[in-house]
C-alpha cells in the first residue's frame, strides 16, 4: 500500500487529504503537524467579535475532521533523501 505524508495539518494539507480521500486511492495518509486542531486562521478576529456563536465553528481536533488521517504531533523540518524528517530528528 502507498503511503503518503502531508507536512502540515493547515488549510492546503486539510483540503489535500480530503481530496485524497474523495479520489479513494488506496493510500495509508499521514499529516504531520505540531497542534491537535485545525484552525481558520483568518477567522480569528470575527471569532473575537462574535465568541458564542462563531468562536466554535473554526478550530476542530484533526482527529475528528479526517478520521481516516493518521496524525503525528512535530514539526517536519526538511527532507532528505525522500524522508520528511521531523524536529525529534525521526523520519
Amino acid at each position: 500500500m502507498k503511503r503518503i505524508v502531508i507536512a502540515g495539518g493547515g488549510l492546503a494539507g486539510v483540503e489535500t487529504a480530503r481530496n485524497l480521500k474523495k479520489q479513494n486511492i488506496e493510500a495509508e495518509i499521514t499529516i504531520v503537524e505540531p497542534k491537535d486542531y485545525f484552525e481558520l486562521p483568518f477567522a480569528q478576529l470575527r471569532a473575537l467579535v462574535e465568541p458564542e456563536n462563531f468562536a466554535p465553528s473554526i478550530r476542530k481536533p484533526i482527529n475528528e475532521l479526517l478520521p481516516y488521517v493518521k496524525h503525528v504531533k512535530a514539526k517536519a523540518t526538511r527532507i532528505k533523501d525522500g524522508n520528511l524528517i521531523l524536529d525529534d530528528g525521526s523520519k
